[in-house]
Order: C-alpha cells, then structure tokens, then sequence
C-alpha cells in the first residue's frame, strides 16, 4: 500500500513503487515462514541455548564413576 506523503516525502511515485517491488519479496518470504535474517538470529539463539545447557550440565549433573 503506497500513502501520498507528497509534501513530506520528495520521492517520485516511481521511486515509491520501486520500493514496493523491493518490499514484495520480503513479504513473500514472511507468508511462507521466517525472513532469512530471522532465520539466521534464530538458528544463532538456538545455538547460544545448546551451549548454555551443555556448560548447564557439564557443571551441575553428577557423572556415575566406574
């Protein structure tokens, strides 16, 4: 959806449908699931948690001697 901010925006109606087209293929990527720079944080997240529960249990779980 383009809003006409004309007297506070000097951008040309041309540029503000190139940004749309721009815009179109983000919007395609969210329907279908996570952006991928989402999907990057959230695989960064998930592997900061892993090393948190393995430092976790590494410290605090009692290991059967042999």
């Amino acid at each position: 959806m383009v809003i006409d901010n004309s007297e506070d925006n000097n951008e040309s109606e041309e540029e503000l449908l190139s940004h749309d087209m721009d815009n179109s293929s983000e919007e395609e990527d969210e329907e279908d699931g996570l952006s991928s720079d989402d999907a990057v944080m959230q695989l960064f997240y998930l592997e900061e948690a892993a090393d948190t529960i393995e430092d976790y249990l590494d410290e605090n779980v009692v290991k059967p001697v042999h």
